[in-house]
């Protein structure tokens, strides 16, 4: 990997999660999710808000790692706004990232890195396995 997507990944992920943006819980709730990673002590709360079926509103409460709480943080910015319909393709767009070495998608370019470093691919995964179990309760499905 490049300084460049080295320096991003730092820096985006380091500010993210020292700072997040879309902490805490959604107003009015209708979806809640939970997720727990035993292997390195990561646990994730994502309540989100759907109306006339767009994510007007998407929190998340992390306790772990900076992957982690970065991830969490950016897939509720990502999320927040977005039609329910278009959740399983953001999703596969994220995965593809962190599996898919040379991957082409820009938006959550920062976690490529985790295409080689296959033991904290847990950590950023984990906010949207979270974000499936709350989309679940109302019939949604992230995995297309």
């Amino acid at each position: 990997m490049n300084d460049l997507g080295h320096d991003l990944y730092h820096q985006t992920l380091m500010a993210r999660s020292r700072a997040p943006r879309f902490a805490g819980v959604a107003d009015a709730a209708t979806g809640v999710g939970e997720g727990r990673n035993p292997m390195c002590g990561d646990r994730v709360r994502v309540s989100l808000r759907c109306v006339e079926g767009r994510l007007t509103e998407v929190r998340h409460e992390t306790r772990g790692c900076a992957i982690c709480q970065a991830s969490a943080d950016l897939m509720a910015e990502a999320l927040s706004g977005a039609a329910r319909d278009d959740v399983a393709a953001l999703t596969s767009e994220f995965e593809e990232v962190v599996t898919v070495e040379g991957a082409t998608t820009v938006r959550f370019m920062m976690f490529r890195p985790l295409v080689r470093q296959k033991s904290r691919r847990r950590c950023a995964t984990l906010p949207w396995s979270a974000l499936a179990e709350a989309l679940a309760e109302q019939g949604v499905k992230t995995d297309g």
